[in-house]
């Protein structure tokens, strides 16, 4: 994992805490193939920017439910922002209507 990669992963992750967090808040923090290594290293990196973090954990195991959820959120997202078709239609509908929100 690169360190670019990783210092991208953080900001994201700060990012979308920062928009979404309200009040006092624990987070978990789940990401697909992390390392033990890199788990400890983004949890202190998040720590450190004064997020409430209580853990990182990386998950390997695809038949994880909230890994099928997130890829399949992203796979929507993706061709949304691709133009296709009904998906642009239904991405825009669910940024308007704040069921997604956009993490810049």
């Amino acid at each position: 994992m690169t360190q670019d990669y990783l210092a991208a992963t953080v900001q994201t992750i700060a990012h979308a805490l920062d928009a979404s967090a309200v009040g006092e808040y624990k987070a978990t923090v789940l990401i697909d193939g992390l390392s033990r290594s890199v788990e400890r290293e983004v949890g202190r990196q998040l720590r450190r920017s004064g997020l409430s973090v209580q853990k990182v954990r990386g998950i390997d195991d695809e038949s994880e439910p909230l890994i099928r959820l997130a890829d399949a959120l992203c796979g929507f997202v993706r061709n949304g922002k691709e133009g296709n078709g009904v998906m642009a239609v239904l991405l825009e509908r669910a940024l308007s209507s704040g069921w997604l929100l956009e993490v810049t």
